[in-house]
């Protein structure tokens, strides 16, 4: 079944595996207001719908998401939701429903993770890579606090690696995140990507869901 969120945020399902594609390629899949929306409502479909069993999220184009998006139309936008505390809220929201999913999870990295990118893909269960990409915290480098997804990262990169990577903006290539722990497979390049991508849908399939689920509704010490 095929279904669109939005022309931004693209929802398909194809052997029983649901991808959903930022696409809006020509802003870097940069997130709007709008979109934080449709995510959510995306990641609560995926909930809903039985026939759906593994989780795949991308990124249309050259980038997988280059965060938050910080045009002025876009920027008007998020400062009236900041007036009332709504895009903290939302945003907050959106990468919960990503880790809180109750299927698994995987980020298929296409590109250049920025700022609330980064974010996105560190709620995901498995992170498949490819070569020429890079994370970086690209917001520091304006004056913005990435302080929302770093209660997703932290915990998981640990404080030490996390504050340095925020305080420097420095990029980590696809391997050293391989290197660090937080990427699970590097991709040479797109059709590689594909494939390393389709052998861990085909591991998680042979699993089922009696083994899945206990995993994914386990809060190991709070941190999954």
């Amino acid at each position: 079944s095929d279904g669109t969120m939005s022309s931004h945020v693209l929802y398909t399902v194809s052997n029983r595996v649901a991808t959903i594609t930022l696409n809006r390629p020509e802003r870097g899949n940069s997130i709007t207001p709008a979109m934080v929306t449709e995510i959510i409502a995306a990641f609560e479909r995926v909930e809903k719908d039985i026939d759906v069993q593994v989780v795949v999220l991308t990124g249309n184009g050259k980038y997988f998401c280059t965060g938050m998006d910080l045009q002025p139309g876009a920027q008007a936008e998020m400062s009236e939701r900041l007036k009332d505390g709504s895009v903290a809220t939302l945003g907050a929201q959106m990468f919960e429903s990503i880790r809180a999913c109750s299927k698994p999870t995987i980020a298929k990295v296409n590109g250049p993770a920025m700022g609330g990118g980064w974010g996105l893909f560190f709620c995901t269960d498995i992170r498949v890579v490819v070569k020429s990409a890079f994370f970086t915290f690209s917001e520091v480098k304006r004056g913005v606090v990435p302080a929302i997804i770093s209660a997703f990262i932290t915990p998981q990169l640990g404080l030490f690696q996390t504050k340095q990577l925020m305080v420097s903006g420095k990029r980590v290539p696809a391997e050293e995140g391989y290197r660090l722990g937080f990427v699970s497979s590097v991709a040479d390049n797109a059709e590689q990507l594909e494939k390393l991508t389709q052998g861990w849908i085909d591991e998680l399939m042979e699993n089922g869901p009696q083994v899945r689920d206990p995993v994914k509704s386990a809060n190991f010490c709070g941190h999954l």
